[in-house]
């Protein structure tokens, strides 16, 4: 394989970012993914809405050109992002790899010299001058040595993982769009319906979605705790819990919401989407105090982010008590994606460095792309 400026390990929001905006400034750019398309949870997790937002280029364009505004969520169609991806990546000249799953580093020192993946043809071995995670987990700079710890610091937990479901056959006149307590009659009733055994617990929370397109929705309402997200048999016990909720949810939700009598299941994600794992170690640990306040660092890489502390509950479903609004823009310090013992790698999305409090803010797609422009 020939030798990169840049190679960027994930094709999620922030991988894509990062790898445009490296091949844009002149880098020699691959982008590597074990999927066979570019996305993440975006496209093939099904995760049609922007929550919060950030500067950036990347995201001010998908939102400009792709978004509508339906009720409080801003939404887009997943299959026409999937085709802004590959025409944007094209155009920018990145080089894709995709089905290839990282597997290990090689260092010297505190430099990576390459990195292995697995794919059908065998281990390949790619080399570049600099390295961007952009896995989410944090996989690539895990393996690297960099200093990390899971979830939550007083007990380790993380936050649970969904599943998104897409239903067909809603009616736009009569539907309605709940969301947590925002109609808290059908929250009740979904409350009972766990209570009863009609919808197997950790599932107990509304949250409807309505798609861009006419007579669709997506549901964020299965629910899987006690996830260790970097851990294979546990994301594959997270599928099975959140597969085994669908049906149920989807009986419940045509018995008692107006609209959705004729609904039926269109579409699942690929697979069930992880919204915490590695927090690591960087030069700078962005705080929630830091966000409280909208403070404005010297050398700030990503501004104008905004998201509340966005966790849902560790031990059932809903909302956790940790909870909590968060009104101001802040912005990101290039510090946060400087991982410490490694000097040719930056973090990028959720798994820069930050606290579990903080991380709940900026885990959402529009400042992981901001995360992701800045790394690139």
């Amino acid at each position: 394989m020939d030798r990169y400026d840049v190679a960027v390990v994930g094709a999620g929001p922030a991988g894509i970012a990062a790898a445009i905006y490296a091949s844009e400034g002149g880098a020699k750019t691959l982008l590597i993914d074990k999927s066979g398309f570019a996305g993440g949870m975006s496209t093939d997790g099904m995760l049609n809405v922007f929550c919060g937002t950030a500067s950036g280029g990347l995201f001010r364009e998908i939102h400009d050109t792709l978004t509508v505004k339906k009720g409080t969520h801003t939404v887009y169609d997943v299959e026409e992002l999937r085709e802004f991806y590959f025409n944007k990546l094209s155009n920018s000249g990145v080089r894709l790899l995709f089905h290839a799953t990282f597997s290990d580093v090689e260092l010297s020192g505190d430099v990576i010299d390459s990195i292995n993946l697995q794919t059908a043809n065998g281990s390949i071995n790619i080399k570049a001058k600099y390295f961007i995670d952009a896995t989410g987990d944090g996989n690539l700079a895990a393996a690297a040595g960099c200093p990390h710890y899971l979830g939550r610091e007083t007990d380790g937990k993380m936050q649970p993982c969904t599943l998104m479901v897409r239903l067909g056959g809603v009616d736009d006149n009569k539907a309605i769009y709940p969301k947590f307590s925002t109609h808290p009659l059908y929250q009740e009733l979904l409350r009972q319906a766990v209570q009863r055994g009609e919808v197997p617990m950790p599932a107990g929370h509304i949250i409807i979605i309505p798609e861009k397109n006419s007579g669709m929705v997506n549901l964020n309402m299965t629910n899987s705790i006690g996830i260790n997200g970097t851990d294979a048999w546990d994301r594959t016990r997270a599928e099975i819990i959140c597969r085994s909720q669908v049906q149920p949810l989807l009986r419940f939700i045509r018995q008692h919401l107006p609209g959705y009598e004729n609904a039926f299941v269109l579409q699942v994600g690929q697979y069930t989407g992880v919204r915490e794992s590695r927090h690591f170690e960087g030069e700078y640990v962005l705080n929630e105090t830091d966000i409280k306040e909208g403070r404005v660092f010297d050398d700030w890489c990503v501004t104008h982010a905004r998201y509340l502390f966005g966790i849902h509950n560790m031990n059932g479903s809903g909302v956790d008590k940790t909870d909590a609004p968060a009104d101001k823009e802040y912005t990101i310090p290039y510090r946060s994606l400087l991982p410490k013992k490694v000097s040719n790698l930056l973090l990028s999305g959720r798994c820069i460095s930050g606290t579990h409090m903080a991380h709940s803010s900026y885990r959402v797609m529009p400042i992981c792309m901001g995360t992701g422009q800045a790394a690139g």
